[in-house]
């Protein structure tokens, strides 16, 4: 089936999502808000992309790229990110007698966010302290708690 279609259940009316030239499009995944659908279409002259279709205006925008083979999309349970697995993966392993290359265990999971003020969960964090806080936090490093003397009992 190169055909990914959807039926409205109420009015049983068929949607055409996309209709893939080349193979079978045999991975999607309905958003949470079921607002969108994302799917992997197989290309002809590049690698399978992963693609999202609005229901709101009936148009597919690609997430990736051709260069490398990308699939099996999935959203987050908030419908803030889209996982999807890619082989993009690059550690030869060299035979011992042929001399040739192999690239085993390329496929690994990868995220993108959905929302532009979406923050990405792996986004570098700032080590940087201001200069006003390390001052604090070295006085209370070097000043010791005063003790009380007790008076004597006379």
């Amino acid at each position: 089936m190169q055909r990914l279609q959807f039926v409205d259940v109420d009015t049983k009316k068929v949607t055409l999502v996309v209709q893939a030239t080349a193979w079978e499009i045999t991975s999607y995944n309905w958003s949470p808000d079921s607002k969108w659908i994302a799917f992997a279409k197989p290309e002809e002259e590049v690698m399978t992309t992963v693609n999202l279709y609005s229901l709101e205006t009936g148009k597919a925008t690609a997430v990736t790229d051709g260069w490398f083979s990308s699939y099996s999309p999935s959203f987050s349970s908030d419908g803030k990110f889209l996982y999807f697995v890619s082989n993009r993966s690059f550690s030869p392993t060299y035979s011992q007698t042929e001399w040739n290359h192999a690239y085993l265990d390329m496929a690994k999971i990868y995220l993108v966010t959905l929302a532009k003020d979406t923050k990405s969960p792996f986004a570098p964090k700032s080590d940087e302290v201001s200069l006003k806080a390390e001052r604090k936090r070295q006085r209370r490093k070097t000043t010791k708690p005063r003790r009380r003397m007790k008076k004597p009992l006379s």
